[in-house]
């Protein structure tokens, strides 16, 4: 057993299975649930057409609707699945997709196959790393033995710009070829699909109301603040109100969500559910606009982590970011301990832009879109920002 589990680790670390855990763990209860009722979903498992792609546009709960996709297979036949992330170029090269696969659907083998084992054996009992060539022959053969296999691959569009994407899509369609049932998800404008292969399932995601309404009923019941001024009547027209404007999008009812959590009277809410912003762009500036009205203080910090978010080329620690905020500027950029703010004030300052990974430490935006923006807005928030880094 710690042979087989020196063989896994050499060919890849687990933490596509972890970021899957963390997913599914905090998934809202009995939402997404419909997927397993479209025909596109049925005709993908039980078909002749191998190939399913799902796309959407921002924040409408495409990755969520990937890790569900994972566990109800996962519980019935064979799965390999990997997330893809923009802030994570540097560890998603193709050879690390691909050994990620790998390492998954070895796990699912009563013993490590004797062409790996020969092959962790001659590049030095695990000095040197397979090459993608080796991994991409060992994932066929697997998918040709096994009678039921299943690739999910998450927001290629993450994964690089359509140059670097065709390596990728040509070993899925190696896998495809070798009888693995392949599931991509992205935004619409990626053409991947349809360029490299000749038949394919597509689907539109798209968040079901029902959800958001369960989803920000259970954010008011959540808050002890929310749940103790939000009743009756005003209970039923901030959930209306959140799903209506929400327009099927998880990830703008979950910052319309944080807005009302930081209201403390009725009026407040009854006034904010007038000019809920109705589209993702709208409500980043709304973000931005009450960070803008806060103390020069919690301004600064949240102007400093953002930005700090944005640059960054790797996934960035909360420790490395409140030391960051930890430097005085004033006093020939010292580092004092005392000058480190908490966590949760960081978090809290930022108005719902920024979410922190307990797990792995990192901090990050909430959302591709918002990298998006501020690429589209760079100027108008980050216009010195190189210069004070």
């Amino acid at each position: 057993e710690a042979q087989r589990l020196k063989i896994l680790d050499w060919i890849s670390d687990d933490a596509a299975r972890r970021k899957h855990t963390k997913l599914i763990s905090g998934h809202h209860p009995n939402t997404g649930q419909w997927i397993f009722a479209t025909p596109e979903f049925q005709s993908w498992t039980g078909s002749e057409t191998r190939v399913f792609w799902c796309y959407g546009n921002p924040g409408v709960g495409k990755t969520q609707i990937m890790s569900l996709i994972a566990d109800y297979l996962s519980r019935i036949t064979c799965v390999a699945y990997f997330y893809c992330d923009y802030q994570a170029s540097c560890v998603q090269a193709g050879t690390a997709v691909a050994a990620s696969l790998l390492r998954q659907l070895v796990e699912t083998e009563p013993s490590i196959p004797l062409a790996l084992e020969d092959l962790y054996k001659t590049l030095g009992y695990g000095r040197d790393n397979l090459k993608l060539d080796d991994i991409t022959s060992l994932l066929h053969h697997l998918c040709l033995d096994k009678r039921h296999v299943y690739i999910l691959l998450d927001a290629l569009d993450e994964y690089g710009p359509a140059s670097q994407r065709r390596g990728i899509m040509s070993l899925l369609k190696n896998l495809a070829e070798a009888g693995a049932r392949i599931l991509i998800i992205s935004r619409p404008h990626v053409a991947d699909v349809g360029r490299t292969f000749g038949e394919y399932i597509e689907l539109e995601v798209r968040s079901d109301p029902s959800d958001i309404r369960s989803y920000v009923e259970h954010t008011i019941s959540a808050s002890d603040e929310l749940a103790e001024f939000i009743v009756n009547d005003l209970r039923e027209e901030a959930v209306q109100r959140v799903v209506d404007q929400a327009d099927r999008m998880f990830l703008l009812a979950t910052l319309q969500c944080t807005r009302l959590t930081h209201l403390t009277r009725r009026s407040e809410v009854r006034r904010a559910l007038k000019i809920l912003p109705s589209g993702l762009e709208t409500a980043y500036e709304e973000s931005m606009g009450r960070i803008e009205l806060e103390s020069p203080e919690r301004k600064s910090i949240a102007m400093t982590a953002l930005s700090w978010i944005y640059h960054t080329r790797r996934p960035l620690s909360i420790n490395e970011l409140l030391h960051v905020l930890a430097v005085d500027s004033s006093s020939v950029l010292s580092l004092s301990e005392e000058n480190i703010p908490s966590r949760s004030l960081v978090v809290d300052v930022c108005a719902g832009l920024i979410v922190l990974d307990t797990e792995s430490g990192a901090v990050r935006f909430a959302h591709y879109s918002l990298h998006e923006y501020f690429q589209a807005t760079y100027q108008q928030w980050f216009s010195l920002a190189k210069r004070e880094i």
